[in-house]
């Protein structure tokens, strides 16, 4: 379970009976509490780190968030999916509804930025009216969206600056559009939905369609593509007894840098070595110091 960007993603895959909200300190801070039926436990993660706001007030199924003191933005709770009702929002600032707001820092296009991709054979599909919302006699329809010929994405949160890169080149959404697009699950959960063909994370898309403000994924459309390390032997093999062959294909390297303070006496140390301290074989330095 993780927090911020990830939480929406998380709600999308439960049943909409096992969501409860609950505020808390007089609403300086606002928890979502979800029960985990196969667990028996019940998980919180933080609003206003989704929110990217100061505080979050929630009421009939909305939730307000306020940022310097005055009402920034209005979502709504749709069955265990939220909502940003943009016309609602007056602040510019992203919220962190997709994957980057787990991650250190912001994907965004740079100066030297450039579009590479034209007449990308990659297109979402169709949108169509996943359900409707609202009190009685004032229902307003919220929408869902086929994947059409884009792939459906999952993998490592490492991967998600590159994920975002994909949907700005072959969808041609803005930065912060991508950003809330890219809803990755972590490496070890992307690989168990591409092989037991789940549809993963659900997906909110903004900016693409004239007509409309957003969807949401269609939840029956299986994750196509993972952007992780390789596979473990775990993995390789639960891929094996479900009869599925895994189709792998390098595209980068990803590197490990490992940094000690500056007074410790350590000066290097050996991969075995470095493979025993995460391996828990090794857990003080000082016995790999080097003579002289």
């Amino acid at each position: 379970f993780r927090l911020n960007g990830k939480i929406a993603a998380i709600l999308g895959n439960m049943d909409s009976s096992t969501v409860k909200v609950v505020s808390l300190e007089d609403g300086q801070s606002a928890l979502i509490s979800v029960y985990d039926e196969q667990s028996g436990l019940l998980k919180q993660a933080s609003l206003k780190a989704l929110f990217n706001c100061e505080r979050v007030e929630y009421a009939d199924n909305y939730f307000y968030a306020y940022k310097n003191g005055a009402l920034s933005a209005r979502y709504v709770l749709l069955g265990s999916n939220i909502f940003r009702i943009l016309t609602d929002s007056v602040s510019d600032e992203p919220d962190r509804l997709g994957s980057w707001g787990s991650i250190n820092n912001v994907p965004e296009r740079g100066a030297n930025w450039k579009q590479l991709v034209t007449n990308s054979p990659f297109t979402l599909g169709d949108y169509y009216i996943k359900g409707y919302w609202g009190p009685d006699g004032e229902q307003t329809p919220y929408y869902g969206f086929d994947f059409g010929s884009y792939p459906k994405l999952d993998g490592s949160t490492v991967a998600v600056p590159m994920a975002v890169e994909f949907a700005r080149q072959h969808l041609g959404l803005s930065d912060d559009y991508a950003n809330s697009f890219t809803s990755f699950s972590g490496t070890p959960n992307a690989y168990a939905s591409l092989i037991h063909k789940d549809a993963g994370m659900t997906q909110v898309i903004r900016g693409y369609y004239s007509d409309i403000e957003s969807a949401l994924s269609d939840d029956s459309h299986p994750v196509d593509l993972v952007l992780a390390t390789y596979p473990s032997d775990d993995e390789l093999a639960e891929a094996k007894t479900k009869g599925v062959t895994l189709e792998i294909e390098p595209v980068c390297y990803d590197a490990f840098v490992f940094i000690t303070h500056k007074d410790n006496p350590v000066d290097s140390l050996t991969l075995d070595q470095v493979r025993g301290i995460y391996a828990g074989k090794v857990d003080e330095l000082e016995r790999n110091r080097r003579p002289g």
